[in-house]
């Protein structure tokens, strides 16, 4: 994660046991997403790796509590990212002023995803670039040009 006035917060999940760390100080346990939620901030983007079942009710939580996140970099499962999609078409509006959806390492539906920027679009929230593996989506992706200012087909990041 990185705020807005640049300090960097590390969320990591291993296991079943989430940590937070503040670059090279000491870690701190967490019990949830919401638990990270309910401390004070401006956070503007957010980069999530997680390789078990992601806690989407959560994370929606906390992801409503973060409305000047303007960049999202997911590495989750392809169900999970589904479902995440799904919930992110809830209203009122999740990540009003979200711009870069970042999903190079994780597999997802066109389908899905055209429904999903279709949704932006219809709320006045445009996504201004999409970032994918070209590995990573079901299809063509064809349908999502015209939905996106900025379609990058990049390598998977690290």
């Amino acid at each position: 994660m990185l705020s807005d006035c640049g300090r960097r917060i590390e969320l990591k999940y291993e296991s079943d046991t989430p940590y937070m760390s503040y670059s090279d100080e000491e870690d701190y346990h967490l019990t949830s997403f919401r638990v990270l939620s309910s401390f004070p901030n401006h956070l503007s983007s957010l980069r999530i790796h997680c390789y078990n079942t992601l806690p989407l009710q959560d994370l929606i939580h906390a992801l409503r509590s973060w409305p000047r996140l303007t960049r999202l970099l997911l590495n989750v499962l392809e169900a999970d990212f589904a479902s995440l999609l799904i919930a992110l078409e809830e209203l009122p509006l999740i990540c009003p002023d979200l711009e870069i959806l970042d999903c190079r390492q994780t597999k997802f539906c066109v389908a899905h995803m055209v429904r999903f920027l279709t949704f932006r679009i219809s709320q006045g929230a445009p996504l201004r670039e999409l970032r994918f593996a070209e590995d990573c989506p079901d299809g063509a992706v064809g349908d999502i040009r015209p939905l996106v200012q900025t379609l990058s087909e990049e390598p998977h990041w690290v």
